[in-house]
């Protein structure tokens, strides 16, 4: 977790980037929200976006 940073600073953003059609992914590959950020995207740019910063793709969670 980020100094400062807990799950509830992101769940809010998670949901609401979710419901506009975005996806969130954590730096693991998951969709939690207090693994120290992730990234918040739209859908079509989220898997190349992904693959470019080295995060593992969503729905293969690591750890």
């Amino acid at each position: 977790r980020a100094a400062g940073y807990h799950v509830w600073d992101h769940a809010p953003w998670i949901l609401l980037v979710e419901e506009a059609g975005g996806r969130f992914s954590d730096r693991t590959g998951g969709r939690a929200g207090d693994r120290g950020g992730g990234l918040y995207s739209n859908a079509a740019l989220h898997d190349p976006l992904l693959a470019h910063l080295g995060y593992p793709a969503q729905g293969r969670h690591v750890g």
